[in-house]
């Protein structure tokens, strides 16, 4: 039986590919969980078979820390390079006490919501009532060298509002590849009303009227997971080790595999990797 490749074209355009007969010996891992949005985004996991790997990056002993306290939000926190984000090139961020960064001044309120909510652009990394006040602290950091840069966020041990247990989890942005990553460390809040995100929402935003929601008050977020937020709207791709331009007759599908796309090419389709950070 054939397998099918859908993405949705910016022009409204439904392009659908049987692929059987061309990938050959390759087998098609469908990765993608989750999308697109009306903007291109998808998302998939790393309970998923080519999704993202769980890989911890732990700042809270060189990050800078933030000293936030109960529903209150510090901006601007620089990024140290621009992080394309629907489109749009942005070198700073706001850090919110509950769960989450805004790409504009911008506070996120104690009471979680569906996406989308409001009209701003921001990364809700596990929305919730959560308390720095009351311990754990929330660090950010730079690393790495250009291009290759990533930004971290890591909420170390902020506990919730109601319950006093605490959260551990963190928000990675990648330069070049504008790809976002979350990763959860511990989930476990000590009470079902609140565990494993039943009381949080985790997504991203554009505005308004388009978002891209993983998770709402559902208890979905264990411990470890790794999700992985990822634009097809990329201007370059690297395949065989060559980097190409991506435009009206170069077009990046959803990947299939571990690190591995299809390029619709004026010459037909090309099997290649994902350009930036590989698994």
């Amino acid at each position: 039986m054939s397998r099918f490749l859908r993405i949705a074209l910016s022009s409204g355009l439904v392009l659908a590919l049987g692929i059987a007969s061309i990938l050959g010996a390759y087998s098609l891992v469908n990765a993608a969980t989750g999308g697109p949005d009306a903007f291109g985004y998808y998302f998939t996991d790393s309970t998923e078979a080519g999704g993202p790997s769980y890989s911890w990056i732990d700042i809270s002993g060189t990050g800078t820390p933030l000293g936030l306290s109960d529903d209150s939000h510090a901006y601007p926190v620089p990024i140290g390079f621009t992080f394309n984000y629907y489109g749009v090139g942005y070198n700073n961020v706001a850090v919110e006490s509950n769960g989450g960064i805004a790409f504009v001044d911008w506070f996120l309120t104690f009471g979680n919501s569906s996406l989308p909510y409001g009209a701003q652009p921001f990364i809700a990394t596990l929305w919730d009532d959560l308390n720095p006040g009351a311990g754990g602290e929330i660090y950010y950091e730079t690393l790495g060298s250009a291009p290759n840069r990533t930004f971290v966020v890591q909420w170390d041990g902020v506990p919730h509002w109601s319950v006093g247990d605490a959260a551990t989890f963190e928000v990675i942005l990648y330069e070049g590849s504008n790809e976002i990553i979350i990763q959860y460390a511990d989930t476990d809040l000590g009470n079902p009303g609140y565990d494993w995100g039943q009381s949080a929402t985790v997504g991203i935003q554009q505005d308004g009227t388009n978002a891209l929601q993983y998770s709402f008050n559902l208890p979905v977020i264990t411990n470890p997971l790794a999700i992985l937020f990822y634009p097809t709207t990329l201007t370059t791709r690297t395949v065989g080790g060559e980097v190409y331009p991506i435009d009206k007759t170069n077009l990046l599908l959803p990947w299939i595999g571990p690190g591995l796309v299809l390029i619709l090419a004026a010459g037909g389709l090309i099997l290649g990797r994902r350009a930036g950070r590989l698994k």
